[in-house]
């Protein structure tokens, strides 16, 4: 017998087809049986019903164990932001206290044109150096005691800053500023004439300095060349004034006053 649902030959002695399942009459028709007459599938509802939804209940446990992780996580962010921001301050500071500069006193206005600056500092940590307004001072070594440092300073008419500053290796710094006025008066105004004195030469130098170099030599017996004043003076160590002067080739130097006389 030949099944006319699907086309396989089955078994006369069969209701059912072993190929697509349906039940048989003799004659291999399909007949359309209803849902609940199958007894195989034991029959199938009418219609389907949609389970209703589960609510599913909140677990309070996890919950609060989210709520612990995003305050440790909040405490974490601050404390790495402190962190920072300490880090970031620290060079301003002088390293945290390690670098220490300081300076003795000093007068506020002085006539001196000439003034030795001292103090002493330490860097504990690593090697650092001493400089006056960028002029190397002193270096002062790591891991050591409080060092001894001086400079002396020349003093212009009116006021002079000086910046003092410690750096050490690791760009740490601290900086002090010293301001001196001096008020010492002009001895030479500016525009006065100069001419040789005495029958000894004399030198104009680059420097109010007599161990300078000369860059002007004033023969002996040359007592007429003019040696304008600049306004400009000061006095070296030793206690000799010194005028800057314009030489007669419009060049400038320095000269020693005691040396010269004023042109009447």
């Amino acid at each position: 017998m030949i099944c006319k649902n699907c086309g396989r030959e089955i078994n006369e002695s069969v209701t059912y087809c072993p190929g697509c399942g349906i039940y048989l009459d003799q004659q291999g028709n399909a007949p359309h049986p209803t849902p609940s007459a199958d007894p195989y599938f034991g029959g199938m509802p009418e219609r389907y019903e949609t389970p209703e939804r589960l609510e599913i209940p909140r677990d309070k446990a996890s919950s609060g164990f989210g709520i612990k992780v995003a305050l440790i996580a909040v405490i974490a962010t601050v404390l790495i932001v402190m962190a920072c921001l300490i880090f970031a301050f620290m060079p301003s500071m002088g390293g945290g206290g390690e670098l220490s500069l300081n300076l003795d006193n000093y007068p506020s206005s002085t006539k001196a044109t000439y003034y030795e600056l001292t103090g002493d500092a330490s860097s504990p940590k690593y090697n650092a150096t001493i400089t006056i307004n960028g002029e190397f001072v002193a270096n002062i070594s790591g891991n050591a005691s409080e060092q001894k440092w001086s400079k002396e300073v020349s003093l212009k008419r009116g006021d002079n800053t000086f910046l003092v500053t410690i750096v050490n290796s690791e760009g740490e710094s601290i900086t002090e500023t010293v301001e001196i006025l001096c008020n010492q008066s002009v001895t030479y105004e500016k525009g006065t004439i100069l001419v040789k004195k005495n029958s000894s030469g004399v030198y104009i130098r680059p420097t109010p300095q007599i161990s300078d170099k000369f860059v002007l030599l004033i023969n002996q017996n040359d007592y007429k060349s003019q040696f304008v004043c600049t306004g400009e003076e000061t006095t070296d160590s030793e206690g000799y004034l010194w005028c800057k002067v314009q030489t007669p080739a419009n060049g400038l130097g320095w000269v020693r006053t005691d040396l010269m006389r004023v042109l009447e």
